[in-house]
């Protein structure tokens, strides 16, 4: 067994981004031409988009784009193209005073047989921390969860690692009325292409969280920011491991 892909997350701060209020509608229009995002609601508080197959959401509103993709197959590189193509969206449309912060955050799964097992297996991230302190307190240790922050010049990482546990994974597939048009069927078809994407054997398991944050980024493209996560969920990945 070894870490496999569960999520990707972009978040984009931004301070005087009131303009979205009168372009959302056109920028909705955009992502869909360019992106091929589906629309899923729009109101003055926000908009949300998705390409269900490829398990992206999309959440758009006067103060922060997000962006989410479930399952990922590939390494990335439609998320982090997406991601650029939405931001510049915003930038074009949207056009904010100031860019606050840019978040890229990984999740990443190592599954477990049983919640005892991921339970133990959680004590052995911290090499030896836990047994130290449950001879201190005369009781033996249950599970460890790792919670660090770390701080570069304009860059924090934060890492987590903790057991998790999947206790209701759905999946919600559509079927078309008798009189559905064309345009109706196809959406539909593309929804249930979301639902053939999730991963229904999950059960117990240990979850890797890592969010990269850049604070005051500068105007170069995203790229760079999303290789700097993905090489530390790697350097990690490595440190913490059940084999």
């Amino acid at each position: 067994m070894s870490w496999k892909p569960f999520s990707l997350h972009f978040k984009q701060v931004y301070d005087g981004g009131h303009r979205y209020l009168d372009r959302c509608g056109q920028l909705m229009l955009l992502a869909e031409e360019r992106l091929r995002l589906m629309p899923e609601d729009a109101n003055p508080s926000g908009c949300k988009m998705t390409l269900p197959e490829s398990g992206i959401s999309v959440a758009l509103g006067s103060s922060e784009l997000t962006v989410t993709q479930e399952f990922y197959a590939d390494d990335g590189t439609e998320f982090i193209n997406l991601c650029q193509v939405m931001a510049d969206l915003v930038h074009e449309l949207v056009e904010p005073r100031h860019v606050e912060s840019n978040g890229f955050a990984s999740k990443t799964h190592w599954a477990i047989g049983s919640s005892d097992a991921a339970l133990a297996a959680s004590l052995k991230m911290g090499k030896g921390l836990p047994a130290d302190l449950a001879r201190d307190v005369d009781m033996p240790a249950r599970q460890e969860n790792i919670d660090c922050h770390f701080a570069a010049g304009s860059m924090d990482l934060h890492l987590q690692i903790h057991p998790v546990t999947f206790q209701s994974v759905t999946v919600q597939k559509y079927n078309a009325p008798p009189l559905a048009t064309a345009a109706h069927r196809r959406r539909l078809d593309r929804l249930n292409q979301r639902a053939e994407r999730v991963n229904t054997s999950l059960r117990q398991g240990i979850m890797m969280e890592l969010d990269l944050v850049e604070f005051d980024p500068p105007t170069s493209p995203l790229e760079k920011h999303f290789e700097q996560l993905r090489k530390k969920e790697q350097t990690l990945q490595a440190r913490f491991t059940l084999s």
